[in-house]
């Protein structure tokens, strides 16, 4: 009914992911360089934070869209860190490498890990992990198992995966309980809501 009387095209602020009404503030420009020289730069990882409707999501895709343009990359997304650490890995490797397995270890999982990614380093490509609803992390022990993972480096000491950490406000704080994985994420950011003046360029 509305969408006839003010004369629009379709449904305006539906609740889904459409980049065609991304709308990206000077914030969020940041925020997704920040991605990118992640990537680009084959850095150990990054953290995006922010609270609930701020673009995260919108910023995830923005970032995965630009990817081809800096490099050649292999991405896994974790959709739920709730899992122990070893379905983890299973679900990274299961995606690097497009074959189905199944880890009972942690040292076993780590070693195979590194052996996929050596595999996709030396054609070209650097992986990259996404890591969503990164709030969820509050087990110390894996947070430091996931640090293990980003010291996996090929034979010249680069870093053979990149994490990149989604999540809400409390991510700095929970991620902090790790202080060395911490320090391994310097490039961090922030999104915070629209002021008046975006919400309104935004409508």
């Amino acid at each position: 009914m509305y969408t006839e009387y003010w004369r629009l095209k379709e449904k305006p602020f539906e609740n889904t992911l459409d980049m065609r009404f991304a709308f990206m503030t000077p914030q969020h420009k940041e925020g997704l360089a920040r991605l990118v020289y992640t990537a680009e730069e084959r850095k150990p990882g990054a953290i995006l934070t922010g609270d609930y409707g701020t673009g995260k999501s919108f910023l995830r895709e923005a970032f995965l869209g630009q990817l081809s343009r800096v490099g050649d990359f292999v991405v896994a997304t974790v959709d739920n860190p709730l899992g122990g650490i070893e379905a983890i890995l299973t679900d990274i490797y299961d995606q690097i490498i497009d074959k189905p397995t199944a880890f009972t270890s942690f040292g076993a999982a780590l070693r195979e890990l590194r052996t996929a990614l050596l595999a996709r380093n030396a054609r070209g490509f650097h992986s990259l992990v996404i890591i969503e609803e990164a709030q969820l992390l509050k087990d110390v022990a894996m947070l430091e198992q996931l640090r293990l993972m980003m010291n996996l480096q090929d034979d010249h000491g680069r870093p053979l995966v990149s994490l990149v950490f989604f999540g809400q406000l409390d991510v700095l704080r929970i991620l902090g309980a790790c202080r060395a994985l911490s320090q391994r994420i310097p490039n961090r950011w922030t999104l915070d809501p629209l002021t008046v003046e975006q919400v309104r360029d935004y409508v």
